[in-house]
């Protein structure tokens, strides 16, 4: 329940909690997530004081209700929760939602529905959802979270209440393939994972050993992992991180995900302003995978941006 988040995100929930209490509740919410991997966890929680017949935002005062109970079994028909499709959210999949309000509520005076990634709505289903939010219906309540609110439309993010969520490290020393899978939510049998990040750091290092001489080496370290656009979105990520994490070690900051074996020889030949050069290198060429641009061509792309 909300009250769990309060030390780590007070600002965030005591909005949420004091909309509840003094019945106040906005149409639409927008959750900047800061990419803080508890942001589903926040919108289910509030989604849950919402729907809760009490409005507890305390899971010892609800002792499981029959609402919050049907929401972890995820049968509850009045919450709906929308994930990209792919690499994008569609305007069917908010057809089908549209379609499933219209009906009467049966377990529930409210209804909530969650978009994750709502940065990935693509242009239909971003107007569809725009329609959604200007002819709001009473008792309909939207949660929409987002990791990059830049991309998110302007008409869209003014109907909304956002709500900014602090970053949060919670993994202290868990070993590496946790981390991964925590900050990148891959759901990837050990073994594989394992190699895959393998040829990832392979591919990084080579950049900033080979320089141009990494696009004839390409397709070698990553022609069996980077096969599909969402491969393609994991390295690219992976990338951003790992760079990320040399700047950490050049500030003196605790690492996020990787070792300082793995770090070292690449922080002894780039400085701050490099890093950050090749971190906005790879957040621009990373939009383009999102507007249908060929893999092979964005990794020569991106072989050429970084090692220039």
């Amino acid at each position: 329940m909300l009250e769990e988040y309060l030390s780590t995100q007070n600002i965030a929930t005591t909005i949420l909690i004091n909309s509840l209490k003094k019945n106040q509740l906005n149409h639409a919410y927008l959750i900047e997530s800061n990419d803080n991997p508890n942001a589903i966890k926040i919108a289910l929680a509030f989604a849950k004081a919402i729907l809760c017949e009490n409005h507890y935002v305390n899971k010892a005062n609800c002792q499981n209700c029959v609402q919050c109970t049907q929401i972890d079994n995820n049968s509850f028909s009045e919450l709906k929760i929308i994930e990209p499709d792919g690499l994008w959210i569609k305007k069917g999949q908010l057809e089908n939602l549209q379609k499933e309000f219209s009906k009467t509520a049966v377990q529930s005076s409210k209804r909530v529905y969650i978009i994750n990634q709502a940065e990935r709505l693509n242009v239909e289903a971003a107007n569809s959802m725009l329609k959604f939010l200007e002819e709001p219906e009473e008792n309909i309540i939207a949660i929409l979270i987002t990791s990059n609110i830049y991309q998110m439309m302007e008409t869209i993010m003014s109907r909304c209440q956002i709500i900014p969520l602090n970053k949060e490290t919670l993994l202290g020393d868990n070993n590496f393939l946790d981390k991964v899978r925590f900050y990148f939510n891959v759901d990837t049998d050990d073994d594989i994972l394992l190699e895959k990040t393998k040829q990832y750091l392979k591919f990084i290092n080579a950049m900033q050993n080979k320089k141009e001489e990494t696009i004839i080496l390409t397709n070698k370290i990553l022609g069996d992992y980077v096969k599909t656009k969402e491969e393609c979105l994991f390295l690219f990520d992976f990338m951003i991180f790992f760079y990320k994490d040399c700047l950490n070690y050049l500030l003196n900051r605790k690492l996020e995900i990787f070792d300082k074996k793995e770090i070292e020889q690449l922080v002894q030949n780039n400085n701050i302003i490099e890093l950050t050069k090749k971190i906005k290198i790879v957040l621009d060429l990373k939009k383009r995978i999102f507007s249908n641009a060929n893999i092979n061509l964005l990794l020569d792309k991106l072989v050429i941006s970084l090692t220039r």
